[in-house]
């Protein structure tokens, strides 16, 4: 599905806390073929889970940075690239997990099964394998869960689940 990617740089990271959790941030930047400057944060969380989010760099400093529509018409590799990230950070990290929500755009009014997360989810089971990755999904709060198998701590889904409810599925 994903033949190209963009060549993608990694920036910096630093350390924060959300609720009783420490996160790491890494930050990661691209840039597409119109030249349009992409931020991807790879927020890293106990249990080896990274949470992969992505925007345009002009819409940094907004509220909504996740919610607007970029009307660039490369999306394919736009999400290939964020795929690629994902994909080095589980070579660097063999028991890594992903999770994503695809929040939903200005014009949706409520954040169930968007339309980012319905092509997201599909672009996710196509990209990585069952056989490594246990697929979870929220249709609620358009979020999706990779749980890597190879991951043998104890209650590992309990406890990400536990995690990502108190962190984001806050109204």
């Amino acid at each position: 599905m994903f033949d190209s990617s963009y060549k993608f740089r990694y920036c910096n990271k630093s350390k924060s806390q959300k609720g009783q959790y420490h996160v790491v941030e890494h930050i990661l930047t691209f840039s597409s073929k119109t030249r349009d400057r992409y931020i991807v944060h790879v927020e890293e969380y106990p249990h080896f889970v990274y949470v992969i989010k992505f925007h345009l760099k002009n819409h940094s400093k907004s509220d909504k940075k996740y919610n607007f529509e970029t009307h660039i018409q490369d999306p394919l590799k736009v999400i290939g690239t964020c795929i690629e990230i994902m994909l080095d950070f589980y070579r660097k990290n063999p028991f890594a997990s992903f999770a994503f929500i695809g929040a939903n755009s200005i014009l949706e009014t409520n954040r169930r099964n968007t339309r980012r997360f319905k092509i997201y989810r599909r672009i996710m089971e196509n990209s990585f394998s069952v056989i490594t990755f246990k697929h979870f999904i929220y249709e609620d709060e358009s979020a999706y869960f990779l749980l890597n198998k190879d991951n043998s701590e104890s209650d590992l889904f309990i406890k990400i689940e536990q995690m990502f409810s108190s962190c984001f599925f806050k109204d």
